[in-house]
């Protein structure tokens, strides 16, 4: 009977151990379940929060932007006033894409500008002082300048375009005509268009770029008079004297050749002939300028390079530093 009794009692013990055990389990997984509800609706405060200040920094930051555009637009406008030198006459608008050539008559009346956007704008150079400058507007169909240069006596104006064609205009004061248009054989765009003395015996001289390092004379006509190979890998630019005797090619290659155009009696062109090679320079010569003037004889030419120097030669022979 004891015995029975004291496993009626350790059967009381050990339900009433499991009881509690079972309470305590449920009361845990109520709070379990509890604290995963309180993450869940913090983690949807937290996602929901973060949006919202993602679309109000965006929003936020869109004004930033516009503000700081005019803010910039600004500043840009108020450092171009600063840095404008006193000696600045004009800034010169109209073109709409990037200008690829320019030139000034050397009577002094003009001021020519060309650009990508297939135009050309030809100032009168008395006027750029004024507000408005007198201005023609020159429109090449489907195609645009890519040299261009004005004659001795300031009275024709000489075009070479991308799609391998010299145009001459005359009448520049009153309405700009074209009195010569033929093509060119270049294999390449030609960044160098001179004219070479005026009136019946003009020559027009082309040079190109690139791979192609002919230099082309030719008659207002059209008609090609001769051709000169430089050799020299590239050129890169064509000058003329001011006498009309001489010109000269800035090339890949460090020497510097002197072509002389002999003429006739008559003043026709006859020939050109290399008269004279200027080495010196350690690496390719980028540009170069011959000196004298109306009243002055040609005498010297000047060459800078990609080996910092700069050179000042006698073409009749005497090198000088």
């Amino acid at each position: 009977m004891d015995s029975l009794a004291w496993v009626l009692a350790l059967l009381l013990v050990l339900a009433g151990a499991g009881y509690m055990y079972m309470q305590r389990q449920e009361e845990a997984k109520k709070q379990a379940l509890k604290l995963q509800k309180e993450k869940e609706e913090l983690a949807r405060q937290q996602f929901h929060g973060l949006n919202n200040k993602k679309s109000k920094s965006k929003a936020k930051k869109k004004v930033d932007v516009t503000a700081e555009i005019k803010k910039k637009k600004a500043q840009a406008a108020a450092q171009d006033a600063e840095e404008e030198h006193s000696s600045i006459l004009h800034v010169l608008k109209g073109h709409k894409y990037g200008i690829t050539a320019a030139a000034y008559s050397p009577n002094g009346r003009f001021l020519a500008t060309a650009s990508s956007d297939r135009s050309i704008r030809l100032y009168f150079r008395d006027t750029l002082k004024e507000k408005n400058p007198k201005v023609h507007q020159i429109n090449i169909e489907y195609d645009h300048v890519t040299a261009m240069c004005f004659s001795s006596d300031g009275r024709s104006l000489v075009i070479a375009t991308e799609n391998g064609n010299v145009k001459i205009f005359q009448k520049l004061r009153a309405k700009p005509e074209i009195v010569a248009d033929f093509p060119v054989s270049h294999k390449t765009d030609v960044h160098s268009v001179l004219m070479n003395d005026i009136g019946n015996w003009a020559t027009i001289i082309t040079c190109a770029g690139d791979s192609d390092t002919d230099v082309k004379f030719w008659n207002l006509s059209g008609e090609l008079l001769q051709t000169v190979n430089t050799n020299q890998v590239a050129n890169y630019h064509c000058v003329g004297s001011k006498d009309n005797r001489y010109i000269a090619v800035a090339a890949y290659t460090p020497e510097v050749k002197i072509y002389e155009i002999v003429r006739e009696k008559t003043g026709a062109f006859k020939k050109v002939n290399k008269i004279m090679t200027l080495q010196g320079h350690r690496t390719g010569v980028m540009d170069l300028a011959f000196d004298g003037s109306d009243a002055l004889p040609v005498n010297r030419v000047v060459t800078i390079s990609k080996d910092s120097s700069v050179r000042l030669w006698d073409i009749n022979g005497t090198f000088e530093r």
